[in-house]
């Protein structure tokens, strides 16, 4: 996973006339490219879900988050590093965010931890438990800080999930 790049998901379930399969994990977009991240992210959706009419409704004007919100209602993670570059130089330090289903697999799961494995380095912040209020996504957030790496950061997670799967 040497290549740079803006968007990658991680499938949840399979189908193979997609070429999708449970814990496949698909990069689009070069990172120091000048696309956005929405237009990579509407442009891999369309692609890969042209059935969901959703997609063809939505254009580049709309945030990266509106059809990253759909991608994981279909069971799917998604992962966007949004380091910024200027002239081949990192701007502003290394840079992530994550948005997750309501439930991962563990194929998903083992895919997760293997790509966040490469971004140790990485300022992550986790977006989960998501909804949809007026156009507006809301949901639940942590932010990796100072004393721990992205996988810790993951790790934080999965304990936070576990307790509420206990009550």
């Amino acid at each position: 996973m040497e290549e740079k790049f803006k968007l990658a998901i991680i499938y949840g379930e399979d189908d193979s006339n997609k070429n999708i399969y449970d814990g496949k994990i698909e990069t689009y977009g070069n990172i120091e490219d000048a696309s956005s991240h929405m237009e990579i992210t509407l442009d891999a959706s369309k692609n890969k879900y042209p059935e969901i009419t959703i997609f063809s409704q939505l254009d580049y004007r709309f945030q990266a988050e509106v059809p990253t919100y759909i991608l994981t209602r279909l069971g799917n993670i998604v992962f966007f590093d949004i380091t910024k570059y200027k002239n081949g130089t990192v701007k502003y330090g290394h840079n992530g965010f994550l948005m997750l289903p309501d439930t991962i697999t563990p194929k998903q799961k083992e895919s997760l931890e293997t790509l966040i494995a490469h971004y140790d380095n990485y300022s992550i912040s986790i977006n989960y438990d998501l909804t949809l209020h007026d156009g507006m996504i809301d949901g639940r957030f942590l932010q990796s800080t100072n004393q721990e790496n992205a996988l810790h950061l993951l790790q934080r997670y999965y304990k936070i999930m576990d307790k509420s799967k206990q009550k």
